[in-house]
């Protein structure tokens, strides 16, 4: 999917019917041309979007990805992680909410292209990882289905009306010139 497409995926928008779970975007890239875009979740996928799908059971509109819901499963993390409680086991009531109000702008609802690359760029460095960006694994994976499935295979899974657009976007395998390279001399 393109980040887009992530970052506006709803329960509402997935049919969970199949196997294969098909989800609809309730708005995408080539709308204006009256193309329609579907996206197939397969079993790897379906397995990492389940938990976040059971938050949203109750309010099937709302945005699976949510900074406003990231934002309030650190805080409770954090607690949860908190050493220090009164005789009761709970928090001292001074120390239950010390955010300061409007210190700083609250999060949204839904990320934006430029929060979810800073949320992306944030967790590579505590991993301790080389940068990337969401369209990165959008091309990593075109690449992939490309030498394992074909062009027309990624043309169908990046959803181009092209394959001369996905020949640009997924690069060619160098092993198989390698390949012919071993064969050839």
């Amino acid at each position: 999917m393109r980040p887009q497409d992530i970052r506006n995926l709803r329960l509402c928008d997935i049919d969970r019917t199949g196997d294969v779970w098909v989800y609809r975007p309730f708005t995408h890239k080539t709308e204006h041309k009256d193309k329609s875009r579907l996206v197939a979740i397969g079993y790897r996928a379906q397995a990492i979007l389940t938990p976040c799908l059971f938050d949203k059971a109750e309010t099937p509109e709302a945005f699976v990805f949510s900074p406003r819901d990231a934002v309030r499963d650190q805080k409770i993390a954090k607690r949860r992680q908190r050493k220090f409680f009164n005789k009761q086991g709970r928090v001292q009531p001074s120390q239950r909410n010390r955010a300061k109000p409007n210190a700083e702008r609250k999060p949204g609802e839904q990320y934006t292209k430029d929060s979810l690359n800073r949320a992306v760029a944030r967790a590579c460095e505590r991993a301790g990882i080389a940068h990337w960006t969401p369209n990165q694994l959008r091309h990593s994976a075109g690449t992939e289905i490309r030498n394992r499935f074909g062009l027309e295979a990624a043309q169908a899974v990046l959803g181009h009306a092209h394959a001369k657009t996905t020949e640009i976007y997924a690069e060619v395998d160098f092993e198989k010139a390698a390949k012919v390279a071993r064969e050839i001399g």
